[in-house]
């Protein structure tokens, strides 16, 4: 309830208190299907209370819940009621653990469907309103949950299918413009989430840059939108860093001090602009390394 909500914390003290994090991957940002089966269309099972209950009784504190909706709404971008309420049972599962919760929007960048965003200019229009009116739903669903509940704009936001979707390059024209139409597509949902009131006139909201790269922040394209609440931005990124361990095949399996230097300037570039310099605190949402059985090094 309202009442017993507390989001007197500055973002940096918030994020201080969350603890470890652990994603719930694959289940509702999953897509397929148009109905709730979509949830174990990539192989994993249906989410349990249990599961849930495992993973706070482990230690973990922080859940991710990705959530992809675009095979879930009408042409009209209204959510199929039987998947918010999914999606709403899961969250409730963590937040009945006291744990802390982040939801999104994951799955939905393409441009190959009508139903997703894409950040162009061609697309700009009609992403705006998808992303706009989804977090209209989302938040309204969710608007007296307390500050357990963390809203995650986008996912990766990109220019999927292009040749450079997966980098980021402060020279390259589609990237710059991309950064913009994401920062617009931020400021619209931000706007449409404190709209709703309630909690989310402070819920503590987390804004991303070109595919959630740490470079993409660090880069001065990356829009901050502006807030009618105090305080309450979190950065948001995804350092599968460095890539040669963590992900390349066959890549390198050992993991090394130049490793470890990697990830040190990563986040020391990080903290220096965003957590000393704007007072905003950084959350990794994804991070890891591929098995190449060496469960020691990593």
């Amino acid at each position: 309830a309202p009442e017993t909500s507390d989001f007197s914390k500055s973002a940096i003290d918030f994020v201080a208190g969350m603890g470890t994090g652990w994603n719930l991957g694959n289940t509702l940002d999953a897509y397929g299907a148009a109905d709730l089966t979509s949830e174990t269309s990539w192989g994993q099972p249906m989410t349990t209370r249990a599961m849930i209950t495992g993973l706070k009784v482990s230690g973990i504190n922080t859940i991710r819940i990705p959530v992809s909706w675009h095979t879930h709404v009408n042409e009209a971008f209204t959510v199929d009621s039987a998947w918010m309420a999914r999606v709403k049972e899961v969250v409730d599962y963590a937040i009945d653990e006291g744990m802390y919760v982040i939801i999104n929007i994951h799955h939905d960048n393409d441009k190959v469907y009508n139903a997703y965003y894409f950040p162009d200019s061609l697309h700009a229009n009609f992403s705006r309103e998808y992303v706009r009116r989804v977090w209209k739903q989302i938040a309204l669903e969710f608007r007296n949950y307390d500050e357990h509940l963390i809203f995650e704009i986008l996912n990766e936001p990109r220019l999927v299918g292009f040749t450079n979707e997966w980098g980021w390059n402060d020279t390259d024209s589609n990237h710059v413009g991309a950064a913009s139409i994401i920062g617009d597509l931020e400021q619209s949902a931000l706007a449409a989430i404190r709209e709703t009131a309630s909690n989310n006139a402070n819920r503590y909201v987390m804004i991303t840059p070109y595919v959630a790269s740490p470079w993409a922040a660090l880069s001065s394209k990356f829009k901050i939108p502006t807030d009618t609440a105090t305080d309450k931005l979190i950065l948001s990124v995804h350092a599968y860093q460095p890539w040669s361990f963590a992900m390349q095949d066959p890549g390198e399996t050992a993991f090394t001090e130049g490793h470890k230097t990697q990830i040190d300037a990563i986040l020391d570039e990080l903290n220096s602009k965003f957590v000393a310099g704007e007072h905003m605190p950084v959350i990794s949402g994804e991070y890891g390394a591929t098995n190449k059985n060496n469960i020691a090094d990593r």
